[in-house]
């Protein structure tokens, strides 16, 4: 995952819009905030003063990147392979393209139309796709596909069902009202669809909390419900689950982030329990066995310590037959060169599975399979320094692809599969100068006598000189690993003029497995916002960075984070970027976010209240203290943070006399990056660091 999507993780393949708001988005409307927000027309006179204090924006400079092919999101084009063929979205056309696996590897792609979005009627239009996930088919590239498309959020979905072949809508076809809907083929007939119909189908968040079985030709109403999650669930997803042989698809229950429920349906519709007594990330079906990360250790025979399974190994569980679950990948010996490492996701070719294993804070790409009744894993991607990304697999062939990075070095895609070791494709774009920029790891001392790595990127540091201008990037919530990666607007806009930037893995995050997530999660949630504090002291116990040099920047939870070291910590920062930050929970006016939902029962109990103290902004903030400079960033239209955390936290600041800043703008969602974005927040740094 690039570094520029470290924003809330909500379940995936969730579904994309209609021309009108179904029923249940109607009972999902906007709710009244606990606490008193500035209307839209302040915020958009608060814009017009943040933006006249940003003049140097250097937009010319930011609108290259994009000019020169630059992806915030991905190293390289999302495509997806199924039986030697690609497909992939075409955003300069609004259509859905697909050419051969041979001619799209030798860099020239014998492109051939699948589906244009002007096929959809006026009337139903304007319609994007979603950024990724965006289409499943069944079967090849030419037959029916089913595709997820929008009208201006991530969340919000319609799925239509298309003729790929004809390049048309298909007769017949599925079409799903807009909901927070996922989807996968049971068989070219039948669709298993995560989907809430009524208030009882459907969690607070907005989320379904059934899953139902859609025949051709049978109304949505009718398909019988196959899945009812328990009370206290926030969200329940589906997806496909391994190779094109497979005869399995997931269901997945969440609460926040994390789940809590895994089922498998097969062939016949039928759901299967997976019997493991702790939490688990699947990562699909390779044969009959599912593979499962294990979330918590596993005590599988009371006090005997060797029986213990770790978090953060992967498990195999036997869907066809009730024979003993097997331990594949152990976190806890060093089986994957590393005292401390956990997989996070799958890709599945038709007899091999491809992890993507976090060791020591990077990650890397290993194979599995099964012969002669073992399994048999191997590190084919990774050097233990540079970050190794699953691109796609064919499920129905051999064919992985895979790309490999840095903070200095932009993605090169490899193709695996063929022979035993990685074949280097090509290379991406690189976009800024690397001369005289090194990466150095570091290390900060914690308060229980633990230690948090940072990773240091920029140029050589000289005792004799005075520090330069350094951005600290956090995020520490939802197991999301804050990876090293190559980020263009980093190195262009900041890199390239002398600065540093520094890579916080603080607890909270995926980094070092379930382990170092758990560390910061629930009852331990005040522990990112501690360690990020202890990374900022550290960098400048060591002369990596002074008060008067040091910004903080972060996404979502990450803006969390930096607005409460701001807040907590004023003389450590000179400067601070919160981007749609989960800042102020009750000034939300949004209904339909399982973090948002998590925060506000947190507010239920004593306990909750007195924790929050520890981490929350608003709490931490005391005005006698005062705060770090700041700028605000969001969207409003937001459909995961609203925008009325920001406004009315800055409000708040203002009014305190801090030195807070609000660039609210209309036109994107979550994470959303463009050029007026980018070109602000580097104005805001340079400004307010002193880099030239």
């Amino acid at each position: 995952m690039h570094s520029m999507m470290r924003f809330l993780l909500l379940p995936m393949g969730l579904a994309v819009v209609s021309a009108s708001p179904s029923a249940t988005a109607q009972s999902r409307a906007n709710t009244a905030a606990q606490v008193a927000v500035p209307d839209e027309a302040w915020a958009d006179g608060q814009r017009e003063i943040a933006l006249k204090a940003l003049q140097d924006r250097e937009t010319a400079n930011a609108q290259a990147l994009f000019d020169n092919g630059w992806n915030p999101f991905f190293g390289f084009t999302p495509i997806q392979i199924f039986d030697d063929k690609v497909a992939a979205f075409d955003w300069a056309t609004h259509s859905w393209r697909r050419a051969s696996l041979d001619s799209y590897l030798a860099g020239s792609p014998d492109w051939e139309l699948m589906f244009s979005l002007s096929a959809i009627p006026a009337s139903d239009q304007p319609f994007m796709p979603r950024p990724w996930a965006n289409l499943d088919c069944e079967g090849s590239f030419s037959g029916r596909c089913m595709i997820a498309i929008t009208q201006g959020g991530f969340d919000e979905i319609r799925w239509l069902e298309i003729d790929a072949g004809n390049a048309a809508i298909a007769q017949d076809g599925f079409d799903l009202p807009v909901s927070r809907t996922s989807i996968a083929w049971i068989d070219k007939n039948t669709l298993l669809v995560a989907i809430g119909l009524s208030d009882s189908e459907t969690a607070q968040t907005g989320y379904p909390l059934t899953v139902r079985l859609l025949r051709r030709g049978e109304a949505l109403r009718e398909a019988p419900v196959i899945y009812r999650a328990n009370a206290g669930v926030d969200s329940v997803a589906v997806a496909s689950a391994g190779s094109a042989g497979s005869a399995y698809a997931m269901i997945v229950a969440s609460i926040g982030t994390r789940p809590v429920d895994t089922q498998f349906v097969d062939h016949l519709g039928n759901a299967i329990s997976v019997e493991v007594p702790v939490n688990v990330e699947p990562l699909g079906v390779l044969g009959d066995y599912a593979l499962l990360t294990l979330l918590d250790n596993w005590n599988r025979n009371g006090n005997d310590v060797s029986q213990i399974w770790q978090a953060g190994s992967v498990v195999a569980v036997n869907l066809s037959e009730h024979s003993p679950h097997e331990l594949v990948l152990d976190s806890k010996n060093g089986a994957w060169g590393s005292g401390s490492a956990a997989s996070t996701a799958a890709l599945f070719t038709h007899d091999t599975a491809y992890l993507s294993v976090l060791e020591a804070g990077v990650r890397s790409i290993f194979r599995l399979s099964r012969g002669d009744g073992e399994w048999n894993s191997k590190r084919v991607l990774g050097d233990g320094k540079s970050v190794a990304t699953l691109v796609s697999a064919d499920p129905a062939g051999s064919t992985l692809l895979a790309s490999l990075e840095s903070a200095l070095s932009s993605p090169t895609l490899f193709q695996l599969g063929i022979g035993e070791t990685a074949t280097e494709v090509r290379s991406s774009t690189s976009f800024f100068q690397t001369d005289g920029l090194t990466i150095t790891r570091h290390f900060a001392d914690t308060q229980n006598g633990g230690f948090v790595p940072y990773l240091r990127v920029g140029p050589a540091v000289d005792p004799e000189a005075d520090p330069v201008p350094t951005i600290l990037h956090g995020y520490g919530a939802s197991n999301v690993p804050l990876m090293p990666d190559y980020t263009a607007d980093v190195g262009r806009m900041w890199l390239e003029r002398g600065g540093a930037y520094v890579y916080a893995q603080v607890r909270g995050g995926g980094e070092y497995g379930a382990g170092w997530y758990n560390a910061g999660h629930g009852q331990n949630r005040a522990v990112p916002l501690q360690d990020f504090i202890a990374v900022a002291h550290d960098l400048v116990a060591k002369g990596l960075a002074s008060p008067m040099s040091l910004g903080a920047d972060g996404t979502s939870d990450g803006g969390r984070l930096v607005t409460g070291a701001a807040l907590a910590r004023p003389d450590l920062f000179a400067a601070v970027v919160s981007r749609d930050g989960a800042v102020y929970p009750e000034a939300s006016t949004l209904e339909g976010s399982p973090v948002l939902a998590e925060d506000l029962a947190q507010l239920a109990t004593p306990e909750g209240r007195a924790l929050a103290d520890q981490y929350w902004p608003d709490r931490v903030f005391e005005p006698a203290r005062g705060c770090a400079p700041i700028l605000f960033t969001t969207w409003r239209g937001d459909q995961r943070v609203a925008a009325t955390q920001s406004r009315a936290l800055a409000d708040r600041l203002q009014r305190s006399g801090c030195d807070a800043l609000l660039l609210e703008r209309k036109g994107g969602d979550h994470g959303t990056i463009d050029v007026e974005l980018i070109a602000s927040v580097y104005a805001y740094f340079r400004a307010r660091l002193d880099a030239k």
